[in-house]
């Protein structure tokens, strides 16, 4: 956890320092889009029947700046939508699709900005609030889509999202999405 919080601070002292020396940054590349999508490939691992596969995932990240449940069905925060890349081979893409009967499957999930969510096992959470997806933005390289959307937002009828139990046949979970998003890329370097 410490290294977590050094890995976190490091790059926030070092942009304090810049900024009190005068130096000029360009502050919109340290700063996470609101209320625009977002997309970056992450590999996911999974353990079916003693054999491991990777699955390559095409994650879409949507930070809500204002709750807009009513209208865009995005509460304040962060919402994740994950498909799996179609050229993939892996048991879980296929999974994914015949639970949703042929068609192509993906998750979606939203963490408000005031919820802490575990990430991996009772002791690490994580609060998607705004400073935290800029840190996640910059962090892990994510890039912004500008005014596209995601596939299966625009094409609703060729994508089915998997429910709860469409979601426990397939060996998918959240916690290890989130692990993967959240804290593999800032301890491995």
């Amino acid at each position: 956890m410490k290294k977590t919080i050094m890995m976190i601070l490091a790059p926030l002292v070092l942009l304090c320092g810049l900024a009190v020396t005068g130096c000029d940054i360009d502050e919109d590349a340290f700063t996470a889009p609101k209320d625009k999508w977002c997309n970056k490939e992450f590999t996911y691992e999974s353990t079916k029947d003693g054999t491991t596969t990777t699955t390559t995932f095409d994650c879409y990240f949507y930070y809500s700046s204002t709750d807009k449940s009513a209208d865009s069905g995005y509460p304040k925060g962060l919402t994740v939508v994950a498909v799996p890349h179609n050229n993939s081979d892996s048991a879980l893409k296929t999974a994914f699709d015949a639970a949703v009967g042929g068609k192509r499957g993906y998750v979606k999930k939203s963490f408000s900005a005031d919820t802490a969510e575990e990430i991996d096992g009772e002791s690490k959470t994580v609060k998607f609030t705004e400073n935290v997806w800029n840190i996640l933005y910059v962090a892990q390289g994510i890039s912004s889509m500008g005014s596209s959307k995601p596939d299966c937002v625009k094409y609703p009828e060729e994508y089915i999202a998997l429910d709860a139990t469409q979601l426990s046949s397939v060996d998918f979970s959240w916690k290890r999405m989130l692990a993967k998003i959240v804290v593999d890329k800032l301890l491995s370097e």
